[in-house]
């Protein structure tokens, strides 16, 4: 059996992103839902313990009774074991507490406790714990879990106390509620399973003719459990369940003996009880209103926050967006209250050495097909985005992410059908498109109506997928050595703008990254704070302003001409400019000439050659520079404007 400690240190970066392993089986799904019969006088719930790095809670039910399990146990326990260095609950625990667990099918380095955690899932061992156990204690373990999927018991367990100052900050943290729900639904999950080849062992042990015992649950199969239930009085709908297997193997006199024979898993059909898995998720729409009323007349965000503890700079606490591969650190009490906050899922692709990708299970959707990423990043291996599994798969992800991290929502990269995508797969564009499509509605679907799904669409006019999503990233790469923008590419920028604007689904979030003038090899002969780029960082945060309903402007660093980090970015003293909420929607001057009414005032911009004339509302004729943005502040009956550069 894989140690649990020598698991933490092999997998130690994948388990900062844990997903809990749900099964997924063949699901034979029957009208009535009978669950374990899991009764007791009381609980208590307590610390048991904190020890270094290490804390263990536990719940103790006093005189319990199950569907097999008619003389009261005094007392039975569970534990669930936290490690504070990484952040969560990475294991529940069975020990002398609970049952004697002999030293064969004990944990390796703790004789006498046994812990499901999913090295002892993907091992196997944990089959090996609950074959092992008698009717009665199975019945206990699958209730005593089952318990931990309601969210007030999850309360009451993590309402623990104790002295310990560690202790009490790391038992204070939010996520905590989906690690122990996610490890007690993986408990049911194992526990609550009935091999088909178990079932036909029992009825045919109970008279009942079925053929072979082959795990294959055929038409002869069914007969016979219908016939078992009819000389039952039972009816018809009840379901293949635990309890049902546990009640036949009383019939049977066979307390101690737990009829899931060697290689079933391999060779036999599985039934399995979907397990609800309470999440957690954020109120998407009520944090995301809260945030935008909250947020300033320009917007500012940042792509991949680094991974060290946030703020990490001096001006992120005003960022109004961001996304971050790592998980958000606990405490980040500097960080806006206007902040939304997106958790990055790479769909298409992987990257085998990095922690943030390392998700569980996803070596059923690895290629042996290389992405041709750029140079900068290293080799990844392209993904089996296709697969009609992994929809759901890449969905369960973002509800563990956005769970964990509290996240308002999720950003997809790469989400579009040229580049890399063609290149690695040999897929077609309608392929890829189809791909996208379900991918993006089990997202939606999974993730409620109001959560963020953002995907970088490049310069790319799309809407495969605009009926599910509601972010774009407009990633406004340049060619290489490419000092500034061309009039039409500038053009197109309002273009993607409005199209954006136009298709997205609400709250339509379109985060804006253009380029800063610079020279080829040569990043900084060009200061970020020079007149020509604060001009073009004025007219691209104007355009983001103007244009869309929720626009983002991130101003940032040459990508193809800096060795820095992607989108290092200049905080420039006009992001601080505000004129209270629109008062308009955008209002289109002349063609590429707009502006939009604030409660104190107005932005425009102008994106031609020559200056340009707007007249607001109030009848005020105002001259837009060329190739400017223009920020005004109304003063009594005059306005006035930041210098443009």
């Amino acid at each position: 059996m894989l140690g649990l400690d020598s698991y933490l240190e092999r997998n130690s970066s994948s388990l900062i992103a844990l997903a809990r392993r749900l099964f997924v089986s063949l699901i034979i799904s029957f009208p009535q839902v009978t669950h374990a019969e899991f009764l007791y006088e009381r609980v208590q719930y307590r610390v048991s313990y904190v020890d270094g790095k290490y804390i263990g809670l536990s719940a103790t039910f006093y005189n319990v009774t199950t569907d097999v399990l008619t003389k009261p146990k005094p007392q039975f326990t569970i534990g669930f074991d936290g490690d504070m260095k990484i952040g969560y609950f990475k294991s529940t625990r069975f020990d002398e507490s609970s049952f004697h667990i002999p030293n064969e099918v004990s944990f390796v380095e703790q004789p006498g406790k046994f812990f499901i955690y999913p090295g002892s899932v993907q091992d196997g061992s944990i089959r090996k714990f609950l074959n092992y156990l008698s009717t009665e204690q199975q019945s206990l373990v699958e209730g005593a879990c089952r318990h931990f999927l309601d969210e007030k018991s999850i309360d009451n367990l993590l309402s623990s106390t104790t002295q310990n100052n560690r202790g009490r900050n790391f038992l204070s943290l939010s996520k905590h509620k989906y690690d122990i729900n996610s490890l007690a639904a993986e408990c049911v999950a194992e526990a609550s399973k009935v091999y088909a080849r178990d079932l036909q062992e029992m009825l045919t042990k109970l008279g009942y003719n079925l053929g072979n015992i082959d795990g294959k649950w055929g038409a002869k199969s069914r007969a016979a459990l219908s016939k078992y239930f009819n000389d039952r009085n039972l009816p018809q709908s009840s379901e293949v369940s635990s309890n049902l297997l546990r009640q036949m193997s009383l019939e049977l006199n066979q307390n101690k003996e737990h009829y899931l024979l060697s290689g079933s898993e391999k060779n036999s059909q599985i039934f399995s009880q979907p397990i609800n898995l309470k999440t957690n998720l954020p109120d998407f729409a009520k944090n995301i209103s809260e945030k935008l009323r909250a947020q300033n007349t320009i917007k500012i965000f940042k792509a991949w926050l680094g991974g060290s503890e946030f703020p990490s700079s001096p001006f992120e606490h005003r960022y109004n967006l961001f996304w971050t591969v790592f998980e958000r650190s606990a405490g980040n009490t500097q960080a806006s209250p206007a902040l939304i906050n997106l958790h990055q899922l790479n769909w298409n692709m992987n990257y085998t050495y990095t922690s943030w990708d390392d998700y569980e299970g996803i070596e059923k959707y690895l290629t042996n097909k290389r992405w041709f990423h750029e140079e900068e990043y290293g080799d990844t291996i392209a993904v089996k985005f296709w697969d009609k599994g992994y929809p759901d798969f890449l969905a369960n992800l973002a509800v563990r992410d956005l769970t964990r991290n509290q996240a308002e929502g999720i950003m997809l990269d790469w989400w579009r059908d040229e580049g890399g995508v063609l290149r690695s797969t040999g897929l077609s564009i309608e392929q890829v498109q189809k791909a996208r499509t379900r991918i993006a509605k089990a997202l939606r679907n999974k993730l409620k109506k109001d959560a963020i799904i953002l995907g970088n669409v490049g310069w790319d006019f799309n809407t495969t997928t605009t009926e599910y999503i509601n972010g774009v990233f407009l990633e406004l790469y340049k060619v290489p050595g490419q000092k500034e923008y061309t009039y039409s590419e500038i053009k197109k920028m309002e273009n993607l703008l409005k199209f954006y604007d136009e298709n997205l689904q609400e709250p339509r979030i379109i985060a804006m990254a253009p380029w800063r003038v610079s020279e080829l090899n040569a990043p900084d002969a060009i200061s970020p704070s020079s007149s020509v780029n604060i001009k073009y960082a004025k007219l691209f945060a104007a355009m983001s302003v103007v244009i869309p309903k929720n626009g983002y402007i991130l101003y940032s660093d040459n990508n193809w001409d800096s060795t820095d980090q992607d989108y290092g970015n200049v905080y420039y003293d006009f992001y601080g400019f505000d004129v209270g909420k629109p008062t308009s929607g955008f209002i289109k001057s002349e063609e590429g000439v707009g502006y939009k009414e604030h409660e104190h005032g107005f932005v425009a911009y102008n994106i031609n050659k020559s200056d340009a004339q707007i007249k607001r509302k109030s009848g005020q004729l105002i001259m837009v520079p060329a190739k400017s943005g223009l920020f005004c502040r109304d003063q009594s009956d005059k306005v006035e404007c930041l210098s443009v550069n």
